[in-house]
């Protein structure tokens, strides 16, 4: 069942790839049928009659440009909901757009799919709510213009002003209690409002303005504030044209400030680097639950047969980890439908005849499909013990639509994540797993020197203490005159028959070869525990020559039969902000690389060996640069474009996944707002060029 909402868009834009780039998003929208249709001039924009949902402007076009574009647009079409869609970032261009008419401003660098549907459909439900408003008090002034119901009636020559009675009840006064004079009501004005007021109140009376309109706060007697919506205008002058008499229409939208600054807080929560994925969603159903006004918000999750609550704004009853059969929840018949269900009081429909109402009794629900890379994820659900006086308004159910919008995208980018750290991961493993074998060689090789040495060190041991044996024989015999003429003849026999020189001079060195066989191995031990080490989870300030050194050591394997490995590492280079263990995983995918495209070279031409480079050193007081140079083959102009797609290689079966540089990408980049880039001439060899910023900022969740 398809129960996309159709909405139909005007989009005024005389740059071709924008107007493509725009269409597709649109078009791909989830939750929305968007119909596009695009003019790139203001005068076919203005002829045309169709209807639209929405208009979706660039403030310079062929025939127009700037203010102007809103203004004719807005003389043309009154109710038409307008959102700005242009280059210039700039707060004030924004500001001046939305006071000159517009119902919102985006920056077209900064927009994304998700943004630009959510703007729309609020700006359609925005615009939608003033116009209706609007009409309604006009409406209601010309049939109150004769009692004074519901209006304020300002005398501008003897500055007597008369109240209507509902107008003091919203603010707390009983009939009589406020003063008759314009200097009573401007003292109920919230104190920051009034040069608001006042402004535009001066510019109606002056004739610049055609009628008096502003939204501001009031002081209720209680204390509390109370938002007013004034529609007025001067309805007697005198004789010499001067503005005699002036009444207005005032209606409380309290309720509409309160969804707006709801909108505003939502914006700021789903754009906010700051927040954790479970932190927005959090907030983001702590501020839905003010919007509808109830005190229970659940997001679950259903995996087959079970439903569980994943996150939730609850009272008691309800909890995060709760598991329940699903045709025994109040979503089964929700997902069933595929649809929204709205129950303004659960206790009169067939619900309250199933088991979740006998344990559960909400008499207040609304609940909405949850979907999720385009998969059904569960529901948004709101709750309420107490059933509504009235039924859920389009408005409401249309926010909820893009609340659930909102939580399946940060859901998505939330799995996103996961399946990316442990993508990152799994390869992680598969390098080291890769390295094991050579680092075992590696390590091998000065154990086996080392029991070498050993072993010589007991026999030599064995000797001396024959030599000593002798010595301890010959001393301990009682005939001196025996001992004196055998002492010679014996210790010269046991020292030739030891070679006791030969060892003298041989044991110190086999004993040297063997420490340094064991700091070799203590040092290849060292450098893999560096390299493997999964940190703290943290940026941390790191030696980026020590963090290269390690991984040449881990990787000697894999390049010592094809390559010189060659060092330039900057002495001076600073300690760089980073995640040590991605950029270890970075260095070792480059070396690897580097490895199989010498050799590559080598066993197609008969060189002996080629060489690889590796050089740090700082760009400036914020950058540093490492450079990966090999003697490979080079990389083709075709495939240099797609050497960090995702999958994309162009070695045999077996030698590589594709992943490697592409997740170095998204570790320098993404996540060290770093650059990382390639050159390469065919023939000569490759240069990896990764510029890393020395105090990068913490990443930013897309």
């Amino acid at each position: 069942m398809d129960d996309k909402q159709t909405i139909r868009v005007l989009h005024l834009e005389d740059t071709r790839m924008d107007q493509i780039l725009i269409r597709s998003y649109l078009q791909n929208s989830v939750l929305h049928n968007y119909i596009v249709t695009t003019m790139d001039n203001l005068k076919d924009a203005c002829a045309d009659t169709a209807d639209y949902e929405v208009m979706l402007v660039d403030l310079s076009l062929v025939d127009s440009d700037g203010m102007e574009t809103i203004q004719r647009l807005r003389a043309r079409f009154k109710h038409r909901p307008m959102v700005v869609l242009t280059a210039a970032d700039s707060e004030a261009i924004g500001v001046e757009a939305i006071n000159t008419g517009a119902q919102d401003y985006l920056i077209k660098s900064a927009v994304s799919p998700d943004l630009l549907s959510r703007v729309l459909v609020s700006a359609i439900g925005r615009k939608r709510s003033e116009d209706e408003l609007v009409i309604s008090q006009e409406r209601l002034g010309y049939a109150m213009q004769g009692s004074g119901d519901g209006v304020i009636d300002w005398n501008l020559i003897t500055n007597a002003t008369y109240h209507s009675r509902p107008w003091q009840i919203l603010l707390g006064y009983a009939e009589g209690e406020m003063g008759n004079a314009y200097e009573d009501w401007l003292n109920s004005v919230n104190e920051q409002d009034r040069p608001l007021v006042a402004e535009r109140l001066q510019g109606h009376l002056e004739g610049r303005l055609p009628s008096y309109e502003v939204d501001f706060r009031m002081k209720h007697k209680n204390g509390s504030v109370v938002w007013m919506s004034v529609r007025g205008r001067v309805v007697e002058y005198t004789e010499d044209n001067k503005p005699a008499r002036l009444v207005g229409v005032h209606s409380e939208i309290t309720e509409r400030k309160e969804h707006e600054q709801i909108y505003k807080t939502l914006y700021e929560v789903t754009t906010d680097p700051n927040f954790t994925t479970d932190e927005k969603i959090q907030k983001i159903i702590e501020q839905a639950c003010l919007f509808m006004n109830t005190p229970i918000a659940v997001v679950g999750k259903v995996t087959g047969t079970i439903y569980e609550v994943v996150y939730a704004l609850t009272e008691d009853g309800v909890k995060i980890g709760d598991r329940r059969n699903l045709e025994d929840t109040y979503n089964y018949n929700t997902l069933k439908d595929n649809d929204i269900k709205m129950y303004h009081n659960v206790a009169e429909t067939e619900i309250a005849d199933k088991p979740c109402y006998k344990k559960f009794p909400f008499n207040t629900y609304l609940a909405s499909p949850l979907i999720v890379n385009e998969k059904r994820y569960g529901t948004l659900g709101f709750f309420d013990v107490k059933a509504r006086n009235r039924p859920f308004n389009a408005e409401e159910k249309n926010f909820v639509r893009m609340v659930t919008q909102w939580i399946g995208h940060h859901l998505s980018h939330q799995e996103f994540l996961a399946a990316q750290k442990s993508l990152e991961q799994s390869q992680k493993l598969e390098s080291i797993g890769q390295l094991a074998a050579g680092v075992a060689h590696e390590i091998n090789t000065p154990i086996q020197f080392v029991g070498d040495n050993i072993q010589f060190l007991r026999d030599g041991i064995t000797d001396v203490q024959k030599l000593l044996s002798v010595y301890d024989d010959l001393m301990g015999s009682s005939n001196q005159d025996f001992v004196s003429n055998s002492f010679s003849n014996a210790v010269v026999e046991t020292k030739k028959k030891i070679d006791l020189e030969y060892l003298l001079e041989e044991m110190p060195k086999a004993a040297e070869q063997a420490l340094e066989g064991v700091s070799r191995v203590s040092e290849i031990v060292k450098a893999m525990k560096q390299f493997s080490h999964p940190g703290s989870g943290e940026k941390e300030f790191v030696d980026l020559n020590q963090c290269i050194e390690n991984t040449i050591v881990v990787s000697r394997n894999e390049w010592k039969y094809v390559a010189d490995l060659e060092t330039h590492l900057d002495p001076a280079l600073p300690k760089v902000k980073c995640f040590p263990g991605e950029f270890n995983q970075t260095i070792l995918n480059m070396i690897v690389n580097a490895a199989h495209a010498v050799s590559d070279v080598n066993k197609a031409t008969g060189r002996e060996r080629g060489t690889i480079t590796i050089t740090t050193h700082a760009l400036d007081a914020e950058y540093i640069e490492v450079l990966v140079v090999d003697t490979g083959a080079g990389i083709s102009a075709d495939n240099l474009t797609k050497v960090f797609d995702p999958f994309f290689t162009t070695k045999e079966v077996g030698k590589g996944t594709g992943q490697g540089l592409a997740i170095a990408y998204s570790v320098i980049v993404d996540k060290h707002a770093g650059r990382l880039s390639v050159e390469s001439v065919v023939g000569q060899g490759t240069t990896f060029h990764i510029v890393l910023p020395i105090n990068s900022a913490d990443p930013i969740e897309k």
